[in-house]
């Protein structure tokens, strides 16, 4: 029997500043390293859960109102914000509900969005490796499956890259910006190995 884990370079700051502060309900200053460069906001953690080697901590964001998904490697800077400063009241939403999907979160249903990926046997083992035995994937008798679930949009790109990385494996048929996304970037990289060809002839 065999255990294999991603091995990531990457350090995990912070973990226990996140965790109380989402025990305790707290704000938190941070600076975040985003695609849009860094960036400062004040945002209240859910919890934090490990995924393929990386740490993320889900959080109410203030500046965008909204939860968002956000990963401990990419923290630049973390302080309390001050005594004063209002937080959310977040009791009834868990860590278990942003994992599974975030369907108990009542007042921002609007934000959600369905998810449907064809899988192949294969996709059906690789989906089980990183999630195990989930109840929204019916298993049909050849051994291919078919996820059918909720997410919220925040996740969009996390989910997007994940599909991606499945290749041929998972065929993601909704939401449709979903399906979008991926096509461009199969189109980029198809663009960046024909001009590599191109350059080698």
């Amino acid at each position: 029997m065999s255990f294999w884990t991603p091995t990531r370079t990457q350090s995990s700051p912070y973990l226990e500043q996140l965790l109380e502060a989402s025990i305790d309900g707290l704000p938190l200053h941070i600076t975040y390293a985003s695609k849009d460069g860094a960036t400062e906001r004040t945002i209240q953690p859910i919890g934090i859960y490990a995924s393929n080697g990386y740490w993320y901590f889900p959080s109410y964001c203030f500046q965008k109102d909204r939860i968002l998904l956000f990963r401990t490697d990419r923290l630049q800077s973390l302080t309390p914000a001050e005594p004063d400063h209002p937080s959310k009241n977040l009791m009834n939403y868990t860590i278990l509900d942003w994992l599974s999907g975030g369907v108990s979160q009542k007042n921002d249903l609007s934000e959600h969005m369905r998810l449907r990926v064809k899988l192949t046997p294969a996709g059906v083992r690789a989906y089980e490796r990183s999630n195990g035995r989930d109840e929204d994937v019916t298993i049909h008798a050849d051994g291919s499956g078919e996820l059918v679930s909720e997410m919220h949009q925040s996740n969009l790109h996390y989910f997007s890259k994940y599909f991606l990385g499945m290749g041929a494996d998972a065929i993601v048929e909704e939401p449709s910006e979903m399906v979008q996304w991926i096509r461009e970037q199969l189109q980029r990289m198809l663009h960046a190995y024909s001009t590599m060809e191109n350059s080698q002839t």
